[in-house]
């Protein structure tokens, strides 16, 4: 798909879940722009909050939500730092709005955790230790670019992890236990200068 063959952002607001489920299955959209991903991302959101309007398809729309977010993340246009939030947070949304539903990228609690703790790439003791290091960096350089950016990755993974919270009511009794440890470490993430 060319980057003119790519629907425009009027025409993507005005998608159904169907337009939106082809356009997302297209075999190339790394021509699209970081602000064409964002309305995609945008929109599956409007329609996955649909539910509160009772829209019918809502539930659809977060499937699509977590879809649009993976692939915008494997083609370099999404950091990952919003991705692995924003994806806890529509699991989250869709296990409120919509049940639990084994298998389904939105509705599946275990799996969803499963997910955060891959995108994490460590155990929840390596991300303390990894915090550790950062703030050590903060107290030797505060100006350092690398910092910051360390800090948007663990307030991305905090903000996954306090979204994460709200799903272990849905899990299995072991998933829970696992992310109760996870969420316990949530509170520890700060990022101010000692």
């Amino acid at each position: 798909m060319s980057d003119a063959s790519l629907p425009s952002s009027g025409e993507i607001v005005q998608m159904n879940a169907d337009a939106m489920a082809r356009l997302l299955a297209s075999q190339d959209l790394r021509a699209a722009s970081l602000s064409w991903w964002m309305v995609v991302v945008s929109t599956c959101n409007s329609g996955l909050l649909g539910a509160e309007a009772g829209l019918e398809d809502a539930d659809r729309w977060a499937e699509l939500l977590i879809t649009a977010l993976d692939l915008g993340e494997q083609l370099g246009m999404l950091p990952r730092e919003e991705t692995i939030q924003r994806r806890i947070i529509c699991s989250a949304a869709a296990l409120r709005y919509f049940g639990v539903q084994k298998g389904s990228l939105a509705r599946d609690p275990e799996l969803s955790f499963k997910r955060l703790v891959v995108a994490a790439g460590c155990s929840r003791d390596q991300v303390l230790v990894g915090l550790e290091a950062a703030m050590q960096e903060l107290r030797y350089d505060p100006t350092d670019v690398g910092y910051y950016r360390k800090v948007k990755w663990f307030t991305g993974i905090k903000k996954a992890l306090c979204a994460a919270c709200e799903i272990i009511p849905f899990m299995d009794s072991v998933t829970a236990a696992e992310a109760s440890e996870w969420c316990r470490i949530a509170p520890q993430m700060s990022f101010e200068a000692s």
